[in-house]
């Protein structure tokens, strides 16, 4: 498509200021902002004051299955449902982009803002944290994950987890025998109600797999209860 009669870039910029001023800007890789900065730069005016998001970022932390690898819009929108019509369109990948970042929010529990924090940390938050099953714990043996918002960090349940002996998961797979799901009730979006990873153990059951899903309150209690001195009978 040419670009003959379109607005210019000086001419649009004060729409754009004016849509985005003091909201979060998301683009799925860094290239939009590079783009938008760029732009401004051979037009001699100041870019934006954009916080920028990086969807990208968000899903390879949403989703561990796409950590390092597989997380293109393309393939994220597939992997999610979400209608992608014409891939490198700008409305469409504007479009797609937003609703990468909702379905993210709903199923990890973790605001705009929250992402805003949780893209500046290591993809994996237990890396270099002492979470090593205990042997000697009342569960070893037992694979854990979580799932949803909790009320406490990732680190501080994986902790009480492994504690107990259970070794500590990242992603859902059939090996998985505990998955613990925050208390808060997730927002609903395309029918769902769950998380990418209480649905795929749900499958796993089906399958014959035996996983059992906890909420954390019940988790914690658990633990709190193996925590107590077993009393000896008279």
């Amino acid at each position: 498509m040419g670009c003959e009669g379109c607005a210019k870039w000086p001419e649009v910029l004060p729409q754009v200021e004016s849509l985005t001023s003091g909201g979060i800007a998301v683009s799925h890789t860094p290239f939009d902002r590079i783009a938008v900065d760029r732009a401004c730069l051979q037009a001699g005016r100041p870019a934006p004051q954009l916080i920028w998001l990086d969807s990208a970022r968000v899903t390879r932390r949403a989703w561990p299955e796409f950590s390092h690898k597989g997380y293109g819009l393309l393939n994220i929108t597939a992997h999610l449902g979400i209608p992608l019509a014409h891939a490198h369109d700008a409305l469409c990948d504007a479009r797609a982009c937003g609703l990468v970042l909702v379905r993210a929010i709903a199923e990890a529990g973790i605001t705009a803002e929250g992402w805003l924090a949780r893209t500046r940390k290591p993809i994996n938050l237990l890396a270099g944290i002492d979470c090593l099953a205990d042997p000697e714990g009342h569960v070893y043996g037992e694979n854990l994950l979580f799932t949803g918002s909790l009320s406490m960090s990732r680190a501080e349940a994986a902790r009480i987890g492994a504690k107990e002996g259970c070794t500590i998961h990242t992603g859902i797979n059939k090996q998985t025998s505990i998955l613990v799901v925050g208390d808060q009730d997730m927002s609903k979006l395309a029918g769902k109600e769950k998380s990418s990873k209480h649905l795929k153990a749900l499958s796993f059951i089906s399958q014959g797999a035996t996983i059992r899903i906890l909420r954390e309150s019940d988790f914690l209690a658990a633990m709190t209860i193996l925590e107590q001195p077993v009393l000896a009978t008279a």
